[in-house]
């Protein structure tokens, strides 16, 4: 029986760690067409997505925009929109100049949803 990770004991590095291997993973679950696989690793990011929420602690995501992982770029944009919207919007702009896949149409998603979005406010 797997325990679950009591994602409020682990560090703020840990929970990085962790949120960046389990995008990555959920990328290639993606690319590769396991989509019991892309469940297991979302069931892993959403609660450390609540849980650097929680201790405001988003920005430390950042990095990961960097990442030679399109998944890890995308996961981490959708997290950091709302906080560094210029930074993102140019992160998904260059997984987007990319050749067609399913982690190219989450990017795609993302921006307009968030466009959409600013563009309400305005």
């Amino acid at each position: 029986m797997q325990t679950k990770t009591k994602y409020s004991d682990l560090t703020d590095e840990e929970l990085v760690r962790q949120y960046a291997a389990a995008a990555e993973t959920h990328g290639q679950d993606t690319l590769s067409g396991n989509f019991k696989g892309t469940h297991v690793q979302a069931d892993i990011l959403v609660p450390i997505d609540q849980e650097l929420r929680d201790r405001n602690a988003v920005a430390l995501l950042a990095p990961l925009l960097e990442s030679q992982n399109d998944s890890v770029r995308v996961w981490a944009a959708s997290m950091l929109i709302e906080t560094i919207p210029f930074e993102v919007e140019r992160t998904l702009e260059d997984v987007l100049s990319k050749p067609p896949n399913l982690i190219k149409m989450m990017a795609r998603n993302i921006l307009e949803n968030w466009r959409k979005k600013k563009a309400e406010r305005e």
